[in-house]
């Protein structure tokens, strides 16, 4: 299997990112306009790397989901795949992807409401599975996901990996199923939600700590009985504390009672930190629109078949504190399918396509009329966000993407230098083990097989150099307390 060798400008002399930051972010797959992508770019605090220690992607991929652990020697796990194996993984110096397995078994199904139709279908409707991961940081310690079928998805599934294992593992409450906003009984569709989790913390000094949250998304329902169905971007949100940080709580998905002020499909979100209060973030997404169905002629002649769908990309981003939601800071340009990050020290949103127009296609007979007035432009463009949450606002980054890309899958790579070998690191490993880099220090290296591995003790601990352990500082002779 050939390596991947990015042969990309690099833009380090006018990069304004934090120096010394030893974080990267690697995207991989999306859509470019002209269909899926099959890239791996890797971005540091030194610009784009051209060298990157991972197998090429064995497919191109559109909405993707994707984590990298730093954990044993590191590992990246992508889903999103097509075939019996969505999902898959592969390590730094790895010269394939092995498979993973355990997910539930996925097929095509259309909404209970929607019937088969002669009707050619929108071509910009997505047909992909829902699977995004999130790390579990608080009690778990696991990658989770949430798993839906494709178009249609308004049940999921809930699942776990565990940092040493080749399979996912339903975690309870594994079922998903959601109520929407329009009214009772009107369920959500999972397709287009954005999945996070709020910080982990102390529950009891906010229960808004340890939520897993599914953003958005869509709606449907027979509004007219059933000659017409409506579908929409959603405006609720799904939500569940963590399963075991509260034993006497019961667990259960349940649709919160605050709402967005927007509903938004395929948006960004982020679950951030702020100040030491637990909040999330939502930026873009799509405002959609769909109703299709059948019209009785008042002449008598063959009913009127219909389909109409609006589409416009949104600027405007929302707050949330655990109950309630507040209009945020409105972005330069229009998103969808963009990512939230904080990377360096920065909050910033990245990529993503702006749509917009109507697509209408009426039939009555042999009589067919078509109107396709829909727009996508995609971005490269990279906003962040400055002065802070509440009083801040969008800047437009001096950088710019490798290409102009949306739909991709992004995740942070703790120490860049473990998968870029243009990072040359000043450690040399002569040999394996686990080596302190100072006198009481929390900061550790762990040398295999030539590589460098930057380790960090758990918080309260520090690195024993005597045990080649975590230990408390009063066991620790260079701590002075020994």
């Amino acid at each position: 299997s050939m390596k991947v060798n990015l042969h990309v400008i690099l833009i380090s002399a006018c990069f304004e990112l934090r120096r010394g930051c030893d974080e990267g972010l690697l995207f991989i797959g999306g859509d470019g306009g002209n269909g899926q992508l099959a890239d791996l770019h890797l971005l540091t605090s030194e610009g784009w790397c051209s060298d990157i220690d991972l197998p090429a992607l064995p497919a191109p991929l559109s909405n993707p989901s994707a984590y990298f652990s730093s954990e044993n020697y590191g590992r990246l796990v992508v889903c999103g795949f097509q075939g019996p194996t969505p999902c898959m993984q592969t390590r730094p110096g790895d010269a394939q992807w092995s498979s993973l397995t355990g997910l539930p078994q996925q097929e095509r199904k259309p909404s209970k409401t929607q019937t088969d139709s002669k009707w050619p279908p929108s071509p910009y409707e997505s047909t992909n599975q829902n699977l995004q991961m999130v790390f579990d940081d608080s009690s778990l310690q696991m990658l989770t996901m949430i798993a839906t079928n494709f178009n249609g998805s308004f049940e999921g599934k809930f699942l776990g990996l565990s940092d040493w294992s080749d399979r996912w593992l339903e975690i309870e409450p594994s079922s998903i199923e959601l109520d929407a906003y329009i009214s009772s009984g009107v369920r959500k569709n999972l397709t287009g939600s954005c999945f996070t989790k709020t910080s982990a913390g102390d529950s009891s000094m906010s229960e808004f700590f340890n939520q897993f949250m599914i953003i958005g998304g869509q709606y449907e329902e027979n509004s007219f009985g059933t000659m017409s169905t409506m579908t929409g971007s959603d405006r609720t949100v799904g939500k569940l504390r963590v399963p075991g940080s509260n034993p006497s709580e019961s667990q259960s998905w349940t649709t919160d009672s605050s709402l967005m002020n927007e509903g938004r499909e395929n948006p960004a979100c982020m679950g951030i930190l702020d100040e030491g209060h637990p909040r999330v973030l939502v930026a873009g997404g799509l405002d959609f629109q769909r109703e299709w169905g059948s019209a009785a002629s008042p002449s008598g002649g063959p009913p009127t078949s219909y389909h109409s769908d609006f589409y416009n990309s949104l600027r405007s981003t929302e707050l949330y504190n655990g109950t309630d939601w507040v209009n945020g800071p409105i972005m330069h340009r229009a998103r969808t399918g963009a990512k939230l990050v904080q990377f360096c020290g920065e909050i910033m949103v990245v990529g993503g396509h702006q749509t917009s127009g109507r697509y209408i296609y009426e039939q009555q007979g042999t009589e067919i009329l078509l109107k396709d007035e829909v727009s996508t432009e995609y971005h490269d463009s990279i906003e962040k966000l400055e002065a802070g949450l509440d009083e801040g606002h969008w800047e437009l980054h001096n950088a710019f993407l490798p290409r102009k890309m949306s739909n991709f899958a992004l995740t942070k790579v703790g120490e860049a230098g473990v998968l870029c070998k243009d990072l040359s690191s000043p450690i040399k490993c002569v040999e394996d083990g686990l080596f302190p880099t100072g006198p009481c220090n929390a900061d550790y290296i762990e040398c295999s097989g030539g590589k460098v591995f930057h380790r960090h003790c758990h918080p309260g601990l520090f690195f024993n150099s005597e045990h080649y352990a975590c230990d408390f500082p009063s066991n620790i002779e260079s701590c002075g307390m020994k």
